[in-house]
């Protein structure tokens, strides 16, 4: 048995149906890189804001950062799930988790990251925005530095959500 079709018209079939798959593979790509790019840009402008936030009005020594308070569930200045992290001058470094939208307000305390953790984002590339793991959780995170105090910080939001969107297009488009 032959796979082969003999005809030269079966043979425009089967080509024209494997070029119009093809397309369509192509189409179904390209869109879904094309989303992902563009969820990651929304995502790099919200962590860039939340980075200008932070740098214009920095930690004091008193409160940590502005509207973030060890035990407390009150975050004025922190987006739901933000990852912050600051270095200051005399190398001292903190590093925190503000819950995120689906923790339970009556529960939900600021969470704090290892020194571990918190020194492996301070050695993140200050150019851009950088996708990284911290607890099982990816982050795009940016760094800046406070100009009047020298303070390092790192701000990042989760990315579990665009991952989860662009997923199920992957998945869609199969």
């Amino acid at each position: 048995m032959r796979l082969i079709p003999r005809t030269l018209t079966a043979r425009l079939v089967v080509t024209a149906v494997a070029l119009v798959a093809l397309v369509g593979i192509l189409v179904a790509a390209s869109a879904t890189l094309a989303m992902r790019s563009y969820l990651y840009d929304q995502r790099d402008n919200e962590v860039q804001q939340a980075l200008n936030r932070i740098i214009a009005r920095p930690p004091d020594a008193q409160n940590g950062f502005p509207g973030v308070s060890n035990g407390s569930t009150r975050f004025i200045f922190a987006q739901p799930g933000s990852l912050i992290v600051q270095e200051s001058t005399d190398g001292a470094t903190t590093g925190q988790v503000v819950p995120g939208r689906d923790d339970d307000p009556s529960t939900a305390t600021v969470k704090a990251l290892t020194s571990a953790q918190s020194t492996r984002l301070l050695d993140v590339d200050d150019h851009g925005a950088h996708t990284v793991s911290v607890g099982g959780v990816r982050y795009r995170v940016m760094t800046g530095t406070i100009s009047d105090t020298g303070t390092v910080v790192v701000i990042g939001l989760p990315v579990d959500d665009i991952d989860s969107t662009v997923n199920s297009i992957d998945r869609k488009s199969v």
